[in-house]
C-alpha cells in the first residue's frame, strides 16, 4: 500500500515538472496565453490524466470541486478541467485552503457567463454574495478570460477576495484591518544646513501600518526617488527640464521635490492643484519635473512585467488617484476628493494571483519581480496571506 502511495507521489510529481517546464517554455517564447495546454509538452490529453491521478489521490478534493462549479454546466467543461488544473498545480496548503472553503456548509461556488455582464458599467468578474447570502464568484465572458496572460488570472483574484471576506465571515475584509509590523526603511529628503546640498536620508525604524499605509509608503518612496534620479541626471527624458536651471537651488530643488510628491501625486485632485499653478513663475520646473516623474515611472515600473502581474499599476493608481500606474477607475477609489476604497482589498486579491499563477521561483529567470517597486507591501502581504492560510 505504502509503495502504491509512493508510487502515485512520484507520478504526480513528474507530471508537475512537465507542467513547470511547460509554462517556461511558453513564458520564453513570449506566448504563454496562447501556447498554455496546447503545447506538446502538457497539452489537454496530459491534463485531463494529472487530473484523474490526483483525484485518485485526493478524492475529498474532487467532491469539493464538483461543489464549487454546481452553478455551471457542461458548455464550460473545458474552462473548468483547466481551472482545476492550474489549482491542483498550487502549494498544498493553497490548495487545502481553497477546498475546505468549497467544501463548507453553503460553501463559495462559482458560476460562469458565455458573455461580458450587461448590466450598466457590469464587472467582468467579481466576487459577492447571492440572494441566500452564499458567497459566489460571478464570472463572465469566460472565453476571454481564458485568454489572458495568464490564462484564468481572473479566477485565482477573485478567490483571493474570497478567502479574505470568508477568513473573519461576517465581519468583512481583513485586509481591510490587518496591521503588520515591521522595520521599514523610510526615505527623507534631507538639507545641508550649512552649503545647502540636497540628499536623501534613509531612516530605518520599526513601524506598525495598515496594508493601504504601506502602500502609500512604497509609493511615496517611489516617487522621491524618481525625483532624485532626475535631478541628479541618472534617466534620461525629452522634456526640457527646467528643473535643472542654474537659477534653481538646492533648496529650490528641495521644495519643488517635496512639492511635487505630498501635494501633487499623493492628493486625488494633484492635476487639478498643478493646473492651478499655470502662469506662476515657479510653474514651469514643476510642470517639467511632475510629467517627467509620470513618463519614467510608467515606463519602467509598470512595462516591464510583461502585462503578466499588474496589481502595482493598480496600487500606484489606487493611492494618487491615477496619476500614476492605474487599472480601476478613479470612481472606484475616489468620490470626489473623498477616499470612499482603501487599495487593501484589491492589493490582497492581487497578490493572491501572483502567489498562485506563475511565481515559482524556476520562473525568476522569464520574469521581473513585480513587487520589487512596493517592498513593505509585499511584505505585508506575505504576512496576511500566511494568516489567511492559517486561518
Amino acid at each position: 500500500m505504502r509503495k502504491n502511495i509512493q508510487d502515485l507521489d512520484n507520478q504526480l510529481a513528474t507530471y508537475k515538472a512537465v507542467y513547470t517546464n511547460s509554462i517556461m517554455a511558453c513564458l520564453k517564447s513570449g506566448d504563454l496565453s496562447k501556447r498554455m495546454f496546447l503545447a506538446t509538452e502538457f497539452n489537454m490529453q496530459t491534463l485531463y490524466a494529472f487530473i484523474d491521478l490526483y483525484e485518485t489521490k485526493y478524492p475529498e478534493r474532487k467532491q469539493s470541486f464538483l461543489k464549487f462549479f454546481r452553478g455551471t454546466n457542461n458548455m464550460f467543461f473545458e474552462h473548468m478541467a483547466k481551472i482545476k488544473c492550474m489549482s491542483y498545480m498550487l502549494d498544498e496548503k493553497v490548495i487545502a485552503k481553497m477546498t475546505e472553503w468549497m467544501n463548507k456548509r453553503n460553501g463559495i461556488y462559482i458560476q460562469f457567463f458565455p458573455h461580458a455582464n450587461p448590466a450598466p458599467h457590469g464587472a467582468s468578474a467579481y466576487f459577492g454574495r447571492d440572494f441566500w447570502g452564499r458567497p459566489r464568484i460571478m464570472y463572465y465572458d469566460i472565453e476571454r478570460k481564458g485568454q489572458l496572460n495568464p490564462p484564468y488570472k481572473t479566477f485565482f483574484h477573485e478567490f483571493g477576495h474570497a478567502l479574505d471576506f470568508l477568513t473573519v465571515r461576517g465581519r468583512g475584509f481583513l485586509s481591510d484591518c490587518f496591521q503588520h509590523t515591521m522595520e521599514v526603511e523610510d526615505k527623507q529628503l534631507c538639507m545641508d544646513q550649512l552649503a545647502y546640498p540636497i540628499g536623501m536620508q534613509k531612516i530605518k525604524k520599526m513601524e506598525t501600518k495598515t496594508i493601504h499605509e504601506w502602500a502609500e509608503l512604497d509609493v511615496q518612496n517611489a516617487i522621491i526617488q524618481t525625483c532624485m534620479d532626475l535631478l541628479q541626471e541618472k534617466i534620461s527624458v525629452s522634456s526640457c527640464k527646467r528643473y535643472l536651471s542654474p537659477a534653481m537651488t538646492p533648496l529650490k530643488k528641495y521644495h519643488m521635490i517635496n512639492f511635487v510628491t505630498h501635494h501633487l501625486f499623493l492628493k486625488p485632485d494633484g492635476c487639478r492643484r498643478l493646473a492651478s499653478l499655470s502662469g506662476k513663475p515657479y510653474f514651469k520646473p514643476i510642470s517639467d519635473l511632475y510629467h517627467d516623474v509620470a513618463e519614467v515611472m510608467n515606463k519602467t515600473i509598470f512595462a516591464s512585467h510583461k502585462n503578466i502581474i499588474v496589481l502595482p499599476r493598480d496600487l500606484f493608481g489606487g493611492i494618487t488617484n491615477n496619476q500614476l500606474g492605474g487599472g480601476h477607475s478613479s470612481e472606484y477609489w475616489f468620490k470626489g476628493n473623498r477616499r470612499i476604497s482603501q487599495v487593501s482589498r484589491e492589493a490582497f486579491a492581487g497578490y493572491f494571483e501572483y502567489k498562485t499563477t506563475i511565481t515559482d521561483p524556476v520562473f525568476q529567470d522569464c520574469l521581473i519581480n513585480p513587487y520589487q517597486c512596493m517592498p513593505n507591501t509585499a511584505a505585508a502581504l506575505d504576512a496576511l496571506f500566511n494568516v489567511i492560510l492559517k486561518g
